[in-house]
């Protein structure tokens, strides 16, 4: 588990959800058909899954301790 968490791929495929979520998250605007914005948040919420999988991988991986002491996740957990 500890190497798939390291890879690159790993990595670059929670970037490119990253990326992939700010552009849905920019996507809206005043009046919105509600088809679209139906879409738009059935995507958010798919982002926030994979979000708390990729959190929840880590935690397991590296313990409570490091996860939240990573500069990284400092960072983001602040955020939200």
């Amino acid at each position: 588990m500890h190497s798939f968490i390291n890879s690159h791929f790993f990595e670059f495929f929670i970037l490119s959800l990253i990326i992939s979520n700010i552009i849905v998250l920019a996507w809206q605007y005043e009046e919105i058909p509600l088809a679209v914005q139906t879409n738009l948040d059935l995507a958010n919420s798919i982002f926030t899954g994979f979000f708390i999988a990729e959190a929840v991988l880590k935690i397991v991986t590296y313990g409570v301790f490091v996860y939240i002491h990573s500069n990284w996740n400092k960072y983001f957990n602040f955020q939200i």
